[in-house]
C-alpha cells in the first residue's frame, strides 16, 4: 500500500475514477440509455431493471479495476485500459464529420496524395510543400498508397498517437513517481487533457510531435542513467522524427545537446563532448537536407512567413500565461490573478525540488539529472514558442501548440508532489491536502474536456468539418455540380476540402508576400481574367477583414450573378 494514501482514501479514489468513467460513458452516447430509463412507461420495468443492473455492474467493474490496480500495484492494467479508451475517445470525438480540417490540414493531406501520384510534395494549389517538415505527409502518403483515404488515415494516426501518449506517460510515471495513486492520477490527467484532445481531433502534426517529444524524454533519461551507444541511438532517432514532424523540433536538438554534455555522469568530459557532437550532427543532417531542398524549390528555408513586425515579447508572454493558467484555473478568474497563482505554483514546486535533491544526494545522483533534463526540454520549448509568437504577430500561443509539453509538465508535477511529501515531517496531513487538490484538478480537467468533447460531438471536430460548412447550401451545390473554368474563392481551402475543386484565393487589400495568393492586386486580376474564357468566383459569407468584399470584387471584375445561396454566392464572367 502507498505510504501517502490511506486504505480509506484509496477506496474513495477508486470510486471517484469509477464515477468519472460513468460521466465519460454518458457523453459517449449513454445519455440515450438514461433517457430510456427515465421516460419508458412503468410497465416496462424489466427494461429499467436491466439498465440499472448493467449500470451498477459497469460502475463496480471500473471501481474494482481501479482499486485492484492501486492496492495490488497492477498499474499496467489500468494504463493499458486507459490508453485504449483514449483512442476510442478521439475516434468518437471525430465521428460526426471526421477529423478537423483547416488550411494547414489541406497542405498535409494533398502533399501526401500528390507524393504517391508521382508529383512530389506539392499541395492542392500547385505550390511546393515547404511550410512544415515532410514526415506527417509522407506517413499519410504511405496509407494512401495502401488504398486508405488520407483523412481516415490521419484520424487513426492521431487517435493511436494519443493512446500511446497516455501509455508512455504512464510508463514514465511508474519509473519516476513510484506511488500507485499518483501514477493513476497522472495518467488520468493526460486522458482528461483538453490540449491533447484538441490536438488529436485535427489533421495536424501536433499530437504525433507530442508523442516523439515524450519518447525522446524517456530515451534521454535512460541514456543519462546508462550512457551507452544503444540508448544514444534511440535518443537520436526520436529527435530526428520530431524534427521531421515540426520545425519546432529544432529546440529538441539544443535541449538534448545541453543534457548530454552537462548531465551525463560516469563518463569523462571528452566522451561527453563526443556523444553530444555525434547526437547533434546525426539529428541535424536530415533536417538540414530538408531545409536545403526547401531553399532550392522556394528560395526560403521554412516557407514565407508573415512580414516582420515589432518584436512583441510582452504579448507573447501574456498569451503563454493565459493558456497555461487555464489548465488549473477557470477563465472567470482574471488573467492577472491566474498568472500570479500559476507562477506561485511553479516557484513552489521548483523550490521543493531544489530543497529535496540538495538534502538527498543519493536520489539526486540516481534520478536528479533525468528530471533536470526534462525541465530543460520544457524550458527550451516554452522559450521557442514565446520567441516565435513574439516575432509572428499572427500567431498566439494556444492549447494545441503547448500540447507537446503537457505530459512532461504532468510528470514534473507529480514528481514534485512525491518529493514534497518525502521532505515534510507531518506527511499524513500534507498528503490529505495534496490528494484533495489532485482530485479537484482532475474534476476541473474533466469538466474542460467534457465541454470540448460535447462541442466536437454536436458541431464537428473543427475547421471545415463543422455544421456551418458541412450543412451549407453553397457547398452542397458545389459537391453535386461541375464548374468549368478557373475558380477563385475567399475560402479556397474549404472549397477544395468539401468539394475537391482546386481554387485560388481572392486578392487581399494589401500585398501579400506568399505565393499562396495567386494575385495580390485586384487591378492585375481584372486584366488577367479578361484573357480567360470562363472564370467563377465562389463566395462564402464569412467575415475576413483582409479580403475585398464580394460586392467590390463583383463590380471591379464586371461579374454576373451565377447562383445565389443563403450563405454565399457564385459569380461568373
Amino acid at each position: 500500500m502507498d505510504k501517502y494514501c490511506s486504505k480509506k482514501f484509496n477506496f474513495l479514489f477508486a470510486a471517484f475514477i469509477a464515477l468519472l468513467f460513468c460521466c465519460v460513458f454518458y457523453f459517449f452516447g449513454g445519455h440515450s440509455i438514461v433517457k430510456i430509463f427515465f421516460t419508458n412507461p412503468l410497465e416496462h420495468y424489466y427494461q429499467k431493471i436491466d439498465i440499472a443492473f448493467s449500470f451498477f455492474i459497469f460502475l463496480f467493474g471500473v471501481w474494482l479495476v481501479a482499486y485492484w490496480s492501486i492496492i495490488l500495484n497492477k498499474i499496467e492494467l489500468f494504463i493499458s485500459g486507459l490508453s485504449i479508451c483514449a483512442v476510442i475517445l478521439v475516434l468518437i470525438a471525430t465521428s460526426k464529420y471526421g477529423p478537423g480540417v483547416n488550411s494547414d490540414s489541406m497542405f498535409y493531406l494533398t502533399a501526401g496524395e500528390n507524393l504517391v501520384k508521382g508529383k512530389g510534395l506539392i499541395v492542392f494549389n500547385g505550390s511546393y510543400f515547404v511550410d512544415w517538415p515532410p514526415l506527417f505527409s509522407v506517413l499519410l502518403g504511405f496509407f494512401y498508397l495502401l488504398g486508405v483515404n488520407t483523412l481516415i488515415a490521419a484520424q487513426w494516426i492521431n487517435a493511436i498517437a494519443f493512446g500511446l501518449i497516455v501509455f508512455f506517460t504512464g510508463i514514465l510515471l511508474q519509473k519516476k513517481v513510484k506511488t500507485s495513486l499518483y501514477i493513476i492520477a497522472g495518467v488520468m490527467a493526460i486522458f482528461l487533457s483538453s490540449p491533447l484532445l484538441t490536438a488529436s481531433v485535427f489533421v495536424h502534426s501536433d499530437i504525433l510531435f507530442a508523442l516523439f517529444i515524450l519518447l525522446f524524454a524517456i530515451a534521454l533519461t535512460r541514456y543519462l542513467e546508462r550512457p551507452n551507444p544503444h540508448n544514444l541511438f534511440f535518443t537520436t532517432v526520436f529527435v530526428i522524427f520530431a524534427c521531421m514532424q515540426r520545425y519546432a523540433g529544432i529546440f529538441v536538438i539544443g535541449a538534448g545537446f545541453i543534457s548530454i554534455l552537462f548531465l551525463t555522469k560516469g563518463k569523462g568530459v571528452r566522451e561527453n563532448i563526443n556523444h553530444a557532437l555525434v547526437f547533434t550532427i546525426a539529428t541535424s543532417v536530415l533536417f538540414g537536407m530538408w531545409l536545403f531542398r526547401n531553399y532550392a524549390v522556394s528560395a526560403t528555408l521554412t516557407g514565407v512567413r508573415a512580414p516582420e513586425h515589432i518584436f512583441e515579447f510582452s504579448r507573447a508572454v501574456k498569451s503563454l500565461l493565459n493558456v497555461m493558467s487555464l489548465w488549473i484555473l477557470p477563465g472567470s478568474v482574471p488573467l492577472f490573478l491566474r498568472s500570479i497563482i500559476l507562477c506561485g505554483v511553479i516557484l513552489f514546486l521548483v523550490c521543493i525540488n531544489i530543497y529535496f535533491y540538495s538534502k538527498n544526494k543519493e536520489r539526486a545522483n540516481s534520478e536528479g539529472n533525468g528530471i533536470l533534463s526534462i525541465v530543460i526540454v520544457v524550458i527550451f520549448y516554452l522559450g521557442f514558442m514565446t520567441i516565435y509568437s513574439a516575432k509572428e504577430t499572427a500567431y498566439n500561443v494556444t492549447d494545441r501548440l503547448l500540447a507537446p509539453i503537457y505530459p512532461l509538465l504532468i510528470l514534473l508535477m507529480f514528481v514534485s508532489i512525491v518529493n514534497f511529501l518525502t521532505a515534510v515531517k507531518n506527511y499524513k496531513r500534507a498528503a490529505l491536502i495534496i490528494n484533495c487538490l489532485v482530485i479537484i484538478f482532475l474534476i476541473y480537467s474533466s469538466v474542460r474536456v467534457v465541454e470540448r468533447f460535447s462541442t466536437f460531438l454536436l458541431n464537428g471536430a473543427g475547421g471545415f468539418n463543422v455544421i456551418v460548412y458541412r450543412e451549407s447550401e453553397l457547398f452542397k451545390w458545389l459537391r453535386n455540380n461541375k464548374l468549368e473554368g478557373e475558380l477563385y474563392s475567399n475560402v479556397p481551402e474549404a472549397v477544395y476540402s468539401l468539394s475537391g475543386k482546386t481554387t485560388f484565393k481572392t486578392p487581399k487589400k494589401d500585398k501579400c508576400p506568399t505565393e499562396f495568393y495567386r494575385n495580390d492586386d485586384l487591378e492585375r486580376l481584372a486584366q488577367d481574367i479578361k484573357k480567360k474564357e470562363s472564370v467563377f468566383f465562389i463566395w462564402f459569407n464569412k467575415k475576413q477583414d483582409c479580403l475585398y468584399e464580394a460586392a467590390e470584387v463583383k463590380d471591379k471584375l464586371l461579374l454576373k450573378e451565377f447562383k445565389i445561396f443563403a450563405d454565399g454566392a457564385i459569380y461568373a464572367k
